[in-house]
């Protein structure tokens, strides 16, 4: 009888996908594209970088601001004092102290928010009882009046 063998059934068969040598060469294609892509953004960033500097340069210098003196570590720190200053509720920090740790500063900031929101709060409650003491008194007449009435 007729008996076919695997391997000349397979040396005759169509090969199905790419062969390993074509493998690599799209591969190799692909890693190239890959690599000019990325050249590209990294170059238009750099692009964008340079003539954003160059706006921030040029409007600087039309307002007659120097870059360089703004820049400057104790002018930079007494800009900060004195917006902290001027701020209403803000906690100013004290320059002979340092830096002082996160977990200290976020204390001093739930101690200031918790004073404001106090005194909001009193605020707005002695104008929530006066309409109410308001609200109170109407209700009463309105009751008293009704019954004289009847």
């Amino acid at each position: 009888p007729f008996v076919a063998k695997p391997a000349a059934a397979s040396a005759t068969a169509p090969q199905l996908g790419p062969t390993e040598e074509e493998r690599q060469q799209r591969s190799a294609h692909l890693r190239r594209q890959r690599d000019r892509l990325i050249q590209k953004r990294a170059a238009e960033r750099q692009r964008q970088l340079e003539h954003f500097q160059n706006e921030k340069t040029a409007q600087a210098a039309a307002r007659g601001i120097d870059s360089s003196a703004a820049s400057e570590p104790g002018q930079m720190a007494a800009g900060r004092r004195l917006v902290a200053e001027l701020t209403p509720g803000a906690v100013v920090a004290n320059p002979a102290m340092g830096r002082q740790t996160d977990t200290a500063a976020a204390d001093r900031m739930r101690q200031a928010l918790t004073a404001q929101l106090r005194s909001t709060l009193a605020r707005s409650a002695a104008t929530n009882s006066d309409s109410v003491e308001a609200r109170v008194s109407q209700l009463e007449g309105m009751r008293g009046g009704g019954s004289h009435g009847a």
